[in-house]
């Protein structure tokens, strides 16, 4: 699956360009502003606010304590945080060309708009108005290969046409006189007294016996679709760069550790449930909130479990980035990416993680792995010159005899 074309109908528009910068840059400042505003959630400020919200106006009437408030914008701050990294990167992939990135975005961007007033505020929205410019016509034909419309021009006004002169040999006369006929055509040659129709003579075809094959140019046979020194598809896993190496086996480490301890918790969970329970509710995290055993042991299986699913699929597309699909090299990094904002909420448990995560995203997006990338999503041609037909290995094929005039054809 190519995700980019290597042969831009034309220079990027001016909508992609303007869209994708600003949705960059809007994301990095309204993660920023998601942890800045989290880390005042619990202060007194906060919660007279969300006091006053709660006690006057319409909010009054959904009976909703200050403890459920906080948690609703806890969890809008948190999908807030998540989309705006995936915005973030993706806007800089949609900058180069890549259509799946520009999917992706899309999606990605509505939770930021939905998450607004809990996040940002004009930020989420800036950010939803610079996705649409990534879809107007320019942008369409841009990420689509085609050249650019032209700009609607005036039709002309119709005017009464004119009679030309006529042209002979001594030059143009008067129109209605008479010049000199034009030569006739060469007679097409008859066969048994049947009329042949009027016009040039076709050059002669030549016919090719059993198991020959039409010549190409100067008698060159046809190749294959694909000559020595063309760029090896997507999917090639020769010449991997050492980056790519290292990022994937991180990424494969790191995850299938995470999703065994994952495993390991629920597994003594269901062995022995008063032993973890209690364990459980000794972090600070867990006792504040009021759940009853068994709400406290659904909400860690199901962490478990999404958990668990998503370091198999990074696993999965790490396989695929290793085997050079640039589709799976850009979730790669977006799952890195959110992988890095869901550690850094949890530091300092997850240093490693977090130092880990880092590294990856870092070498999977350094010049020669982009390169490679890059590399990968030209599409298979031959040399510029060849017009499709490989160098001759022999003698230029020699012409068919030509039927004797007069004859008829032998079957």
């Amino acid at each position: 699956m190519n995700a980019m074309s290597s042969n831009a109908p034309g220079p990027r528009p001016r909508q992609v360009t303007i869209g994708g910068w600003v949705v960059a840059v809007a994301s990095l400042m309204l993660v920023v502003s998601v942890f800045d505003t989290m880390g005042n959630l619990h202060s007194v400020d906060t919660r007279d606010q969300l006091t006053r919200a709660l006690t006057s106006g319409s909010a009054k009437s959904l009976g909703i304590s200050l403890d459920q408030a906080l948690a609703v914008v806890r969890a809008a701050l948190f999908v807030a945080a998540v989309a705006g990294v995936v915005t973030g990167i993706l806007g800089i992939f949609v900058l180069q060309r890549h259509a799946v990135a520009r999917i992706v975005l899309t999606i990605a961007a509505v939770p930021v708009v939905l998450t607004a007033p809990f996040a940002g505020g004009f930020l989420g929205v800036l950010i939803g108005g610079s996705t649409a410019l990534l879809w107007s016509r320019p942008a369409r034909d841009w990420f689509a290969g085609r050249p650019p419309a032209p700009p609607s021009q005036p039709q002309p006004r119709q005017t009464q046409p004119t009679r030309p002169l006529s042209t002979g040999p001594d030059g143009p006369s008067a129109p209605g006189s008479t010049s000199a006929p034009a030569a006739a055509p060469t007679p097409w040659p008859t066969t048994g007294g049947t009329a042949a129709p009027t016009g040039p003579v076709p050059p002669p075809q030549p016919t090719y016996g059993w198991g020959q094959q039409p010549a190409g140019p100067a008698g060159w046979a046809p190749a294959y679709p694909m000559a020595p020194g063309a760029p090896a598809a997507a999917g090639s896993t020769r010449s991997v760069p050492t980056q790519v190496r290292v990022a994937c086996i991180i990424t494969w480490v790191f995850s299938l550790v995470t999703a065994g301890l994952y495993l390991l918790v629920a597994g003594a969970l269901l062995v022995d449930r008063a032993e973890m329970l209690d364990l459980l509710r000794d972090n600070p995290a867990v006792r504040d909130r009021s759940l009853t055993d068994d709400e406290l042991v659904t909400v860690v299986v199901v962490a478990a479990s999404l958990v668990v699913i998503w370091c198999l699929a990074a696993c999965v597309l790490a396989i695929l980035a290793w085997r050079r699909h640039s589709w799976a090299w850009i979730l790669l990094l977006v799952s890195i990416g959110v992988a890095t904002v869901v550690e850094l909420l949890a530091l300092p448990y997850t240093l490693l993680h977090v130092a880990a995560a880092v590294t990856a995203l870092r070498l999977l997006l350094v010049a020669p792995t982009r390169a490679w990338f890059r590399e990968g999503e030209q599409p298979t041609s031959l040399p510029p010159g060849h017009g499709g037909w490989a160098p001759p290995t022999g003698p230029p094929l020699s012409p068919p005899p030509q039927q004797p005039p007069g004859k008829p054809p032998v079957w």
